[in-house]
């Protein structure tokens, strides 16, 4: 009875990654979204934050994608159950869309209040940044590698 309780609870962690790695292979954002959180905490390693500031940042990350993959879920509800154009499914859909929007904004503005809270710190690592040719190199790496990741399914 065990065994059999706990392998469907493994199975249900199965099918989580399913769903992940559906929305990751089909959802543009979803890559999007993944993508500017693994820069921002390569970003991050500059400055001196402590788990606080990492618990906040994996907080808003995981909101903001969370809402993409409920939006994600939705939407592809929506397409099954419609054929065609329908104001109704329109409007749910501007609705979801909006919603990861205002996730998105909200998740923009804290990342400018975390890294542009000590101004000069942050103007000094960007300095820093742009005069070492490594540094430059690896940031333009990291991003070539990002838009070859957010359109590479598409």
């Amino acid at each position: 009875m065990f065994l059999k309780k706990f392998s469907k609870f493994l199975n249900s962690f199965k099918n989580a990654s399913h769903g992940i790695l559906f929305c990751i292979k089909s959802e543009r954002n979803i890559r999007f979204h993944i993508f500017t959180s693994i820069f921002v905490l390569i970003f991050s390693t500059f400055f001196k934050f402590d788990k606080m500031i990492y618990l906040i940042l994996f907080l808003i990350f995981s909101v903001v994608i969370s809402f993409e993959m409920v939006n994600t879920a939705i939407e592809k509800f929506i397409d099954s159950k419609f054929v065609g154009y329908n104001r109704s499914a329109k409007i749910i859909k501007d609705i979801l869309s909006g919603s990861v929007l205002v996730s998105s904004f909200f998740a923009f503005l804290s990342g400018c209040i975390i890294f542009l809270y000590d101004i000069k710190n942050f103007l000094y690592i960007m300095v820093l940044i742009l005069t070492s040719p490594i540094l430059i190199i690896l940031f333009l790496s990291i991003i070539l590698l990002g838009i070859w990741f957010i359109f590479k399914y598409n």
